[in-house]
């Protein structure tokens, strides 16, 4: 049977009491299930040294075990993949059994190669049988399933709010496959995976709630009261699905590109013709309501506050329309290489300029404006308006009202802690250091810290700051409420 292949590296958690500190360890199993312990994880045991088996193979050999890679590299994992994926290297191996050659190991294996000299040996004919024989006896292709292999809650992580962190995480068989969480509303998680599988998650639970099986790949996820809304990439085609069974209420097809869905008010609206089109939908049956021309768009930036949608052109002008109408409210052109930010307020971070604006949502007129230093490395909460600084190089970091200038706090990290990047949501703000494998979780009002997660090895591919702090995986999430 084969085994579920997981997030790569192993995530570890250090959590602390209000007292003290304690360090808590998420250590996975080899069947994929996630433990909380009190010491460190036991580190893998090293592979065999195989280096010197792969360069006694022949050239007729060599040729042969080249040709099995690229066609699994080829036929899994559209040509990529992650260092010391599990998955590509069980399937590698398989082939390589028929032969009785030396098991795969790619860091050995790629190191042996590059010593060789001459061209890379390659059997064009063995690749072509591969090909054929995958062809002709697909491994079964399990993106529709979830299973969950780990509901654990950490008491022990103290968040600002005083509520439990969750690790969550689930089995899947190779990268195309994993669950990709598109969007959630803090209860249900929204995630796709394989080629047009859509699934709605509990988050408290980790269990499936429906599942969505379509032709093409889910690129866009948009949360509506009652309607879950997708875009799907080769057929550009937006699907409005019921939010308690996951299917079809309405369907709108594109002929041109679509981009960057958002609810507005009983509006669907997105960007239409590679932005030269601000386009809404009705929310129920999917039917256009309104379209409004674009001179420019800035890709990614349609936002939405208080029935207003907010968008860049590409001469960094922020544009406000009705969401009813589309009519425009107002422009302001603003700093060049600038960010939009957008949560309870408007703030715009131009770092070239070094300046935080706000701006008023009815009028567009700027209200405030803020200079940080060169150095600062600022990011912004949108929905407190706080500036966060990134001082000495990640040795410091520093809380300002920027309407206000005051600084409201500064905490000096630990010397082994060099901040790289945060995130802020609520009263929890989530710190990461360079290598990502420490991470701080402050209170955002006070800076005091109220844990510590220890994370060795890119373990998250990204952090989001929906309804929860998350950090997300493969296939697997931390939520942090």
């Amino acid at each position: 049977m084969r085994l579920p292949h997981l997030l790569a590296g192993t995530a570890v958690l250090l959590g602390f009491s209000i007292n003290s500190h304690a360090d808590v360890f998420l250590c996975a199993a080899e069947n994929g299930v996630v433990s909380a312990q009190r010491q460190a994880c036991p580190g893998k045991p090293a592979e065999p040294d195989r280096r010197a088996a792969y360069a006694a193979l022949s050239e007729e050999q060599l040729g042969w075990y080249n040709a099995q890679i690229d066609c699994i590299d080829r036929s899994f994992f559209d040509g990529g993949h992650t260092t010391g994926n599990v998955e590509r290297t069980r399937l590698i191996n398989r082939r390589l059994a028929s032969k009785n050659l030396p098991p795969y190991s790619e860091e050995q294996f790629d190191a042996v190669i590059e010593q060789r000299s001459g061209e890379r040996p390659f059997d064009v004919e063995a690749y072509s049988a591969c090909d054929q024989e995958l062809a002709d006896n697909p491994e079964p292709n399990t993106g529709s399933s979830v299973t969950l292999l780990t509901r654990l809650p950490l008491p022990t992580l103290h968040t600002p709010q005083n509520k439990n962190a969750t690790w969550l995480n689930w089995a899947y068989t190779r990268q195309s496959n994993a669950l990709y969480l598109r969007t959630s509303d803090g209860q249900t998680g929204f995630f796709s995976s394989g080629r047009g599988f859509l699934h709605a998650v509990d988050l408290e639970t980790g269990n499936a709630l429906w599942r969505y099986a379509g032709e093409n790949s889910v690129v866009n996820v948009a949360i509506g009261p009652e309607r879950i809304y997708t875009l799907t990439s080769e057929q550009q085609s937006i699907r409005a699905h019921d939010r308690t069974t996951g299917k079809i209420a309405a369907q709108h097809d594109q002929e041109t590109v679509a981009a960057d869905l958002q609810v507005a008010s009983d509006v669907l609206v997105y960007i239409d013709d590679n932005g030269a089109y601000l386009v809404a939908l009705d929310g129920e049956s999917l039917a256009e309501r309104w379209r409004t021309p674009l001179t420019s768009y800035d890709t990614g930036s349609l936002r939405v506050l208080d029935n207003t949608l907010l968008l860049l052109d590409d001469e960094y002008v922020l544009h406000a329309y009705n969401a009813e109408s589309g009519k425009q409210r107002w422009q302001q052109a603003l700093g060049e290489s600038g960010e939009l930010n957008v949560g309870k307020q408007i703030l715009y971070l131009d770092r070239l300029a070094t300046t935080l604006q706000r701006l008023d949502v009815l009028t567009g007129t700027i209200t405030h404006s803020y200079h940080f230093g060169e150095e600062d490395n600022p990011s912004v909460d949108a929905n407190t308006g706080r500036l966060y600084k990134n001082l000495d190089g990640g040795a410091r970091l520093q809380a300002v009202d920027p309407q206000s200038g005051k600084t409201l706090w500064t905490y000096t990290l630990p010397d082994d802690f060099a901040m790289s990047d945060m995130h802020v949501n609520g009263a929890t703000l989530v710190a990461f250091n360079g290598e990502h494998t420490a991470v701080l979780i402050l209170d955002s009002n006070t800076g005091k810290v109220s844990d510590t997660l220890h994370v060795p090895g890119l373990t998250f591919s990204e952090y989001r700051t929906e309804p929860g702090v998350m950090l997300v995986g493969d296939s697997a999430l931390l939520v942090l409420p």
